[in-house]
């Protein structure tokens, strides 16, 4: 019990003081699987407790620093260094 409230805890942390473009850098990264990552803004912004609109803008920006390569339902990792140096920026 005391484990999993730990773990809530943390994870309540991260959302409510983590930014969200490190946020998504580590969904993103979590997510991979051969450098892309097979979800939909909604269930992107889902995962990290944002909202849809929000992710599309934070992934174009990724995109035009040229971290990312976004199409319908998934997201291609060009940059996973950048990403990472980003997510580790979490609380």
């Amino acid at each position: 019990f005391a484990r999993r409230m730990a773990d809530v805890t943390r994870l309540l942390e991260r959302v409510a003081f983590g930014r969200i473009e490190a946020r998504l850098a580590q969904a993103l990264l979590d997510l991979a699987e051969g450098g892309v990552v097979q979800a939909t803004q909604a269930e992107l912004a889902a995962r990290i407790g944002s909202a849809r609109e929000v992710i599309s803008r934070r992934l174009d920006a990724f995109a035009r620093a040229g971290w990312v390569a976004t199409d319908r339902g998934h997201v291609a990792l060009r940059d996973p260094a950048a990403l990472r140096q980003l997510a580790a920026t979490l609380v």
